[in-house]
């Protein structure tokens, strides 16, 4: 390093066709290797940031995607109280609807439970005068 190199000159220009000693070849395919592995390295390198570049586009899609994605969940997530507040009215009209069948349908049963009792309670005063005559007490079946 402590060498003062001379400035290249035209004839110079193709410095490996000019090898004048065979250290100063060496150094030159040393200096030349090393270039080469620096080009590859930058090659490589240069191919790593592309796919890097590759991905974070991908990233970015994806990113669209489920911003996308979570606007429309956000106005389907608004509209979840509104069809649960339908649906309960729904439930509770349903279930008032089969109390109120119920109950028409005891009451209805209670009404014909009481004329029964009360027809039968007509009939049992019909037979009040055959137990009074003895009819029916003594074995006789006929009703007047």
């Amino acid at each position: 390093m402590g060498k003062k190199r001379k400035p290249v000159t035209s004839s110079e220009d193709n410095w490996l066709d000019d090898v004048s000693d065979e250290e100063d070849y060496d150094r030159r395919n040393a200096v030349t290797k090393q270039m080469d592995d620096l080009k590859s390295t930058m090659l490589c390198n240069i191919d790593l940031l592309l796919n890097r570049g590759d991905k974070i586009d991908e990233i970015n899609d994806s990113s669209d995607t489920l911003q996308e994605d979570s606007k429309g969940m956000a106005g389907e997530a608004r509209k979840v109280p509104k069809r649960m507040k339908v649906r309960n009215a729904k439930l509770t009209c349903l279930i008032l609807l089969v109390i109120i069948v119920g109950l028409i349908i005891m009451i209805v049963l209670v009404a014909i439970l009481l004329v029964i009792v009360f027809l039968v309670l007509q009939n049992i005063g019909d037979l009040v005068p055959l137990f009074e005559r003895g009819g029916l007490a003594n074995g006789v079946d006929e009703v007047p």
